[in-house]
C-alpha cells in the first residue's frame, strides 16, 4: 500500500505543498519578528495564521486532494492499470482513506503549530484567548470535515469524481438554504451582541461543553470513517463501479 500512497502523493504534486507549508511557516516567523510585537500587526497575524489560514486549509485542501487523486486515477484508464498489478481492490480503497486521513492530520498539526507560535499572550490577552479558542475548535472542524469525506468517498469510488462530487454540492446547497431560512425566520438579535469579547466569554463559559465535544465528536467521526471504508471496500470489491472518465 506504500506504493499507492506515494502514487497519490506524486499525483497531487505533494512535494510542492510540503515546501509551500514550510515557506508559509517561515514567513510567519519572519513577520512575527518584524511586526508581531505591534498590536495591529499581532492582530493581523493572529487572524491570518490563527484563524483564516487554518480554517481554509482544513476545509479546502483535503477536498482538493480528494478530487485530484480521483481525477488522476480516472484519466487514461489509470485505475484499471493499477488494479491489473498485484494490488487488491481492498488495498486500493484503503489507500484512499489512509491518504486523506493523513492529509487531515497534517493540516491539523500545521494549523495547531501556527497557533502555538503566535506568542501574543502578554500584550494582547483577548487575541491570545481567541487563538486558544480556535485551537480548541480546529479538531472539531477536522472531525466534521472527516464525516463529510466519509459520506463522499463511497460515491467517488463507485461513480467517479464527476458524479460523486455532486454529493458535496448538494450538502453546500442544503447549508445555503438553511442559512437563508435562518436569516428569514430566525432570531437575528443574537448577531447584535456578537463581537470578539462576547465570543471569548462564550468560549470560557462553555468550556465543559467543548471538552465533551472534543471527546465524543472524534469518536463519532472515526466510526463514520470506518463504516464508510467498509461500505466502499464491499461495493468496490464487487467490481461494479460506474464512473465517468
Amino acid at each position: 500500500m506504500k506504493g499507492l500512497l506515494y502514487k497519490d502523493f506524486v499525483a497531487i504534486k505533494g512535494k510542492w505543498y510540503v515546501l509551500g507549508l514550510l515557506a508559509v511557516t517561515g514567513l510567519l516567523f519572519v513577520l512575527y519578528m518584524l511586526v508581531g510585537q505591534n498590536e495591529t500587526g499581532g492582530i493581523l497575524l493572529s487572524m491570518l495564521f490563527g484563524f483564516t489560514f487554518p480554517v481554509l486549509m482544513i476545509v479546502v485542501l483535503p477536498s482538493f486532494f480528494e478530487i485530484a487523486i480521483f481525477a488522476r486515477d480516472e484519466g487514461k484508464n489509470c485505475r484499471e492499470y493499477i488494479l491489473s498489478m498485484p494490488v487488491s481492490k481492498r488495498e486500493y480503497v484503503l489507500s484512499k482513506y489512509v491518504f486523506l486521513l493523513i492529509t487531515y492530520y497534517v493540516c491539523l498539526s500545521v494549523s495547531e503549530f501556527w497557533c502555538s507560535i503566535l506568542g501574543i499572550y502578554e500584550s494582547m490577552e483577548n487575541i491570545s484567548g481567541l487563538v486558544t479558542g480556535v485551537m480548541n475548535l480546529l479538531p472539531l472542524l477536522v472531525c466534521v470535515s472527516l464525516i463529510i469525506t466519509a459520506v463522499e468517498l463511497p460515491f467517488y469510488l463507485q461513480w467517479g469524481r464527476k458524479k460523486g462530487g455532486r454529493i458535496r454540492e448538494v450538502c453546500m446547497i442544503l447549508l445555503f438554504f438553511g442559512l437563508i431560512v435562518y436569516l428569514l425566520f430566525g432570531d437575528l438579535t443574537v448577531l447584535d451582541q456578537f463581537n470578539l469579547i462576547s465570543l471569548l466569554e462564550y468560549l470560557e463559559e462553555h468550556q465543559d461543553v467543548f471538552i465533551q465535544l472534543n471527546i465524543y465528536i472524534p469518536i463519532l467521526a472515526f466510526i463514520c470513517y470506518y463504516l464508510s471504508y467498509r461500505i466502499s471496500s464491499y461495493l468496490f470489491g464487487r467490481g461494479e463501479w460506474n464512473y465517468e472518465a
